[in-house]
């Protein structure tokens, strides 16, 4: 398995924007340049960030039956090691997406998700919100 920068806080040079499962794997089905239209859409220096849990989510994915989840899941997690600050926030009974909810709300981020549930719980709480639509990112 790769070795990655792992930390417990986000090395701050700008707005953190977090990133789910689900976004991380339509990037590799559907490339485009992810950190233009980011940058189009948050509009001040940004750190694309993503959690432990979601890694290790990615790194099970890689031991997928199917080849292609298994193809994409690897180069979701070369992209992660190589793109993207990978932040210890490792809270016990808590799902993928119920960790990406605390740590944006723990931390005021922008979280980029394809999760129709999760996306209307950050906007509950007033959390800004980056999906899909028509093949790009756009806040929802």
């Amino acid at each position: 398995m790769m070795t990655y920068k792992n930390s417990s806080k986000v090395e701050r040079s700008g707005k953190v924007v977090v990133f789910d499962t689900n976004i991380l794997l339509f990037m590799v089905r559907k490339p485009s340049d992810i950190f233009a239209e980011l940058e189009e859409i948050v509009k001040e220096p940004f750190v694309p960030v993503v959690l432990d849990v979601t890694l290790m989510e990615i790194s099970k994915l890689t031991k997928s039956k199917s080849i292609k989840l298994k193809l994409n899941a690897l180069t979701v997690y070369d992209f992660i090691i190589k793109k993207l600050q990978v932040v210890n926030f490792n809270k016990k009974n808590l799902s993928v997406d119920e960790a990406i909810y605390q740590f944006a709300i723990e931390n005021n981020c922008i979280v980029v998700t394809g999760d129709k549930k999760l996306r209307q719980m950050l906007k509950h709480k007033g959390i800004k919100v980056i999906c899909i639509k028509n093949r790009h990112l756009k806040e929802c």
